[in-house]
């Protein structure tokens, strides 16, 4: 197993297509805004849309999101604007949210400690014949939705409705086309 902390240009990223062309488990970090994102990094990095495509088995993003203190969370009604962007069609009808009103324990702010809202996209066989193809990012986002992958989006939708992180905390963790339902 090789780690690359971060792969900033092309001859880093080049190592890890040659090493992971040699059976090596290679984990490294992009900056990208989500999982289909690094598809176009690497290729912004020069490298071939067949390795890509060959070499490149799943993709974690995550973002921090500060998590509900425990100490004071309680339920509360869903701020309309936020539910609206989430929701255009309208909310399923058991969407609850809660938020910290303050204690002791966070110190009167309603949150203690952060939890990762992640995106997984496995690289699978559609998703690997659409990356050899240079599918555009979008139409590759739509294909990786149309699957299995769980989006920043479903991670963090889960986490408000688990009681875990207030649904303000969207705002901070997604932009606004990931607010947006999948079309």
């Amino acid at each position: 197993m090789i780690l690359i902390g971060e792969v900033r240009d092309s001859e880093t990223a080049l190592e890890a297509i040659r090493a992971a062309q040699t059976g090596h488990l290679v984990l490294a970090t992009l900056h990208c805004n989500d999982g289909v994102d690094a598809v176009q990094r690497l290729a912004d990095l020069d490298m071939s849309a067949n390795s890509i495509a060959s070499e490149l088995t799943a993709v974690i993003a995550q973002r921090l999101a500060r998590r509900i203190c425990e100490g004071c969370r309680e339920p509360t009604l869903p701020d309309g604007s936020i539910m609206a962007e989430l929701y255009p069609d309208g909310a399923p009808a058991d969407f609850q949210c809660f938020e910290g009103r303050g204690c002791d324990r966070c110190r009167g702010t309603g949150t203690f400690g952060r939890i990762a809202v992640v995106e997984f996209m496995q690289v699978g066989p559609e998703i690997r014949r659409a990356i050899a193809r240079q599918v555009v990012v979008d139409d590759l986002r739509v294909l990786a939705a149309q699957g299995d992958m769980q989006t920043l989006r479903d991670s963090a939708l889960e986490l408000v409705r688990k009681g875990t992180i207030p649904l303000s905390e969207l705002y901070d963790v997604l932009s606004a086309e990931q607010m947006r339902p999948a079309e």
